[in-house]
């Protein structure tokens, strides 16, 4: 791969031009471990037959099913669903009060399961690895069984189909490579909430950054692409690099976070929510 460069160096990056529609973010926040779903959300009352019913969640679970009476009902006559009432699981008023103001949704009968299977079929029906948990982590972030995504993530295919609207978008993750963000169309950028790191952050150090600037100059139209592109995203990546440290080591947020993982990284989410023009 033969790289051309030219005397030109590669410009700086830049904040992106502030978009002229409304601001929303979405905070996709998996948490790893098993979920006793039918348990979480059970069917309570106006059930209209089939197997959907509360009697029959009760015969299923048999000890493990909770009382009628101590499930938090939630209305959901206008959802056309198979029951007007469903209960939410008694550990969690908290959904029911976020559900019945209309900051929360319930989404059932959705992952990677494709059909119902027994322990007589599961093998032969199931496109995927049924109980490996690292597998089903990814199966879970994708949401693309039958492959035709080509490594795309549930949000990272929204984030495509809103650029080619023309919305300005971006990524963020504040727990590695995250399988779900992955699109097409936009960076993924990283953020470490526990100790994010400027590169080349020591000024008694050898100057990094004008090297690199040298080594990966503009190149000639006959240039090799892999080198075009390895000098073009390492420039942007160190670039938004700085960018990020910035914004995660001085801006302040004026609401109390926890500070547990889980608190620190919704602080650092809140900090690039409100600094949002710089990417």
């Amino acid at each position: 791969n033969i790289f051309d460069a030219k005397s030109d160096t590669r410009p700086e990056v830049e904040f992106p031009p502030p978009s002229n529609k409304r601001y929303k973010a979405i905070l996709y926040l998996k948490i790893n471990g098993g979920l006793d779903s039918f348990n979480m959300l059970v069917p309570h009352s106006g059930c209209s037959g089939g197997k959907t019913s509360y009697h029959h969640y009760q015969s299923v679970r048999g000890m493990l099913s909770y009382p009628l009476g101590d499930l938090h009902p939630i209305d959901a006559s206008g959802s056309n669903q198979v029951c007007s009432t469903f209960g939410v699981h008694p550990h969690l008023p908290h959904l029911q009060s976020l559900y019945n103001s209309g900051d929360l949704l319930f989404l059932s009968n959705i992952g990677v399961l494709q059909e119902k299977v027994n322990e007589n079929n599961w093998q032969e029906k199931t496109k995927i690895a049924l109980f490996a948990h690292n597998l089903l982590n990814e199966q879970v972030e994708k949401m693309d069984i039958n492959k035709e995504q080509t490594g795309r993530g549930v949000c990272g295919r929204m984030v495509d189909i809103l650029e080619k609207l023309g919305y300005s978008t971006g990524t963020v993750s504040v727990a590695g490579i995250a399988e779900a963000l992955v699109s097409n169309l936009s960076s993924l950028f990283v953020a470490d909430p526990f100790d994010y790191q400027l590169f080349n952050p020591m000024q008694w150090a050898q100057p990094l950054w004008n090297n690199i600037k040298n080594l990966n100059k503009v190149t000639s139209v006959g240039s090799g692409l892999f080198g075009e592109t390895w000098s073009n995203r390492l420039l942007q990546s160190i670039g938004e690099n700085g960018i990020l440290y910035d914004v995660v080591s001085s801006t302040a947020v004026a609401t109390m976070f926890p500070e547990d993982d889980l608190g620190k990284q919704l602080q650092t989410i809140a900090k690039i929510i409100k600094e949002r023009d710089v990417r």
